[in-house]
């Protein structure tokens, strides 16, 4: 008999309990157990590493593969298996395989080829167990008189797949009255039980002993057929303090199989989106310093304006906004020299002045010689002053310390209001001969709305952002542009924005630098996650609430070993970047915006989470989320006794094992005495 290694098991046991989550412990070492060429260990190693999968990083589809491929291709010619690899078929140990290519089944759901391998060899199986049924019930081989053992596999296996319930129903008498000994068995018998009598045989429970194998299946039991709740949480806590004391090397695998329940999908850390588009914009510079619209394109002052706007967001210490600047400063060099020649101001001109402006990077008097030179030149060109270049001058001069009240920039504003034409402003063409006016257009009336919005009462741009947000133009920048512009007004908008691949445009980049700071996109994400990386880390607790925020910070302290601190204050903004838990009344927080899986709504005057109503007495929620690179937990409260029903959360087992897209804990004071018992909550995992 093969044994696992003594060296590997004992250096997956002596490591540290902070460095190892219970799941990847179990699974680090089921991993490595032989099947000793037999068909019922070979089965449940299937059956445990299959639950596994996904929800750790120390578990590879590649694992579980090579164990259901072996499995597979043990099965012989008439769909059946037998006690080791080349026997004849059983009863028994065909239950045993088709009971793991259940879970196998499951796991690879989006591996469609390798999915029909196993639905094909289940098919097979089932077969095999209908031409073996002797009429009530199966025996050890086709032909043979029922025996207790066959026929609770053969039962369990059919169960479990949903499949010949009509036979299962005709041998449950054989099986009915004995419980078997084999806690493995035990779990099986009840799941039977439980299907063909429609409840849990609670006696039954009390036969799993207290080995840790069996408080394993126990919980694997329970967690099966009830869920989570704070009897199994116990035991979940329970068993992990046999992690160094296994007294029997298949026990992991139950393990694996009790704590695969409880642990969701690992959803890892969104990729930094953010990030990557400050490294794209950087590496698209040109020579000379300045960027273009597209990569390779000559560089432009207002597309290098927009891109250090964003650089300043992503790192305005960088190499590239120093050559972004020097660039800028060569612009407004030339141009002024220009200017003060023809009187005519010049966009690039004011789209340099305005980054060095933005950047500090003008000396005093420097300010002053382009206050002077704005104040007295021309705002537009030979073809007569112009919308966009008046937007600029105004922008620029409010930057240069001159008041908005001044009659410079009022009379500008004015005039710009006046040239509007059907919400919007464009390009003056005048010559001797004739003149046009073409308006409206893009970008010249997204650019002036963003240049003046601060300026301006909102009810004299309404009919601009009526415009913008009936005509959404075409070009992907400008949509981001008349996007960020209108969500920066707080104006409820329709425009739908559709994230293309960056790399192509610079100018388009730089404003989706500007969109990921205002909506970080989060993934999905579930408690598991959030409490798995909240354990022996530092967490900040910000809420309104000193007392339920005490509570929360004891039980993280004291179950997950993390490093809290409280900030008491009204939430003003969610932080865009680490570890928070938000801890407010329900409806003070928008949580969708960090959860796409949640929503919260008030339906015929009933508050909702996901269609689940938010009754009872107390309410007590709780919602994970995810910012741009940190972990969030929503911890939501309405009614009376939140806080009771937090310390009986938080201050227990059950915390460490919380999973699900959100958990409503709903209290109910049956017997009227105001306190809250743990036979009055209801706890609804979603």
């Amino acid at each position: 008999m093969r044994w696992i290694s003594p060296l590997i098991l004992m250096m997956i046991l002596l490591a540290p309990v902070s460095a190892v989550e219970m799941l990847d412990f179990s699974v680090n070492v089921a991993k490595a157990y032989p099947d000793e060429e037999r068909t019922e260990r070979l089965s449940i190693i299937v059956m445990a590493l299959s639950q596994a999968l996904n929800k750790t990083p120390s578990l590879s589809a590649e694992d579980v593969w090579r164990k259901v491929e072996k499995l597979i291709s043990w099965q012989n010619d008439d769909g059946g298996w037998g006690y080791f690899y080349g026997s004849i078929s059983s009863v028994p140990d065909t239950g045993y395989a088709l009971i793991g290519l259940k879970y196998a089944y499951e796991a690879f759901k989006n591996e469609p080829e390798k999915r029909e391998e196993i639905r094909v060899a289940i098919l097979n199986g089932i077969r095999y167990l209908e031409r073996a049924f002797s009429g009530n019930g199966w025996g050890y081989l086709p032909g043979m008189i029922p025996d207790y053992r066959s026929t609770l596999l053969a039962s369990a296996a059919l169960t479990l797949l949903g499949e010949d319930l009509d036979l299962v129903r005709r041998a449950y008498p054989i099986i009915k009255e004995k419980l078997p000994s084999d806690p493995y068995l035990l779990h099986l018998w009840i799941t039977v039980a439980y299907n063909m009598e429609g409840k849990i045989p609670e006696e039954s429970l009390k036969h799993f002993g207290n080995q840790e194998g069996a408080m394993a299946l126990e919980a694997y039991t329970l967690l099966s057929l009830k869920g989570l709740d704070f009897q199994t949480a116990l035991l979940l806590a329970e068993l992990e303090e046999y992690r160094h004391n296994w007294t029997d090397k298949y026990y992991p695998l139950y393990s694996t199989m009790a704590f695969s329940l409880v642990s969701e999908n690992v959803v890892g850390p969104s990729e930094d989106k953010l990030k990557k588009v400050c490294t794209i914009l950087e590496a698209s510079q040109n020579d000379d310093g300045g960027w273009g619209v597209y990569v390779g394109s000559p560089s432009s002052a207002s597309v290098t304006y927009f891109v250090l706007d964003s650089l300043r967001i992503c790192n305005p210490m960088s190499e590239a906004v120093k050559r972004g600047l020097e660039y800028m400063r060569g612009i407004y060099k030339r141009d002024m020299e220009e200017i003060k020649f023809d009187k005519y101001l010049r966009q690039s001109y004011l789209f340099a002045l305005l980054s060095l402006l933005e950047y500090r990077n003008l000396t005093y008097s420097e300010r002053e010689e382009a206050k002077s030179l704005i104040l007295s030149s021309f705002w537009g060109d030979k073809f007569g002053k112009q919308p966009l270049i008046t937007a600029l001058a105004i922008k620029a001069l409010t930057m240069l310390g001159v008041p908005k009240t001044d009659k410079v920039i009022e009379e500008n504003l004015d005039w710009l209001m006046e040239m509007k034409e059907n919400g919007g402003w464009g390009f003056i063409f005048e010559t001797d001969l004739s003149s046009w006016y073409f308006a409206p257009m893009y970008p010249e009336t997204t650019v002036i709305l963003y240049l003046i919005k601060d300026l301006v009462r909102p009810n004299d741009v309404q009919d601009v952002v009526e415009y913008v947000k009936d005509n959404p133009p075409r070009q992907a920048w400008e949509l981001l542009s008349a996007y960020l512009t209108l969500k920066e007004m707080g104006i409820n908008q329709s425009i739908e924005v559709e994230i293309q691949e960056p790399g192509k445009s610079p100018l388009y980049d730089s404003f989706l630098v500007k969109y990921y700071t205002v909506n970080p996109e989060v993934p999905r994400v579930n408690i598991y996650t959030v409490i798995s990386k909240f354990r022996n880390s530092s967490v900040k607790i910000i809420s309104t609430d000193p007392g339920l925020s005490t509570i929360v910070a004891k039980g993280l302290e004291n179950v997950l070993s993390a490093n809290t601190s409280i900030r008491l204050t009204e939430l003003i903004r969610i932080p865009e970047s680490g570890d928070y838990i938000l801890i407010y009344p329900v409806g003070r927080v928008d949580v969708s915006r960090y959860n796409s899986d949640v929503k919260i709504y008030i339906r015929a005057g009933h508050l909702t989470l996901n269609g689940v109503p938010l009754s009872g007495d107390g309410t007590l929620i709780i919602i994970p989320g995810r910012n741009r690179d940190g972990e969030l937990l929503f911890v939501l409260y309405r009614g009376e006794g939140y806080k009771d029903i937090a310390n009986l959360i938080f201050n227990s087992p059950i915390l460490k094992y919380l999973h699900g897209k959100a958990v409503i804990a709903s209290w109910v004071d049956t017997n009227k005495d105001g306190k809250v018992q743990v036979e009055e909550l209801s706890v609804k995992f979603l």
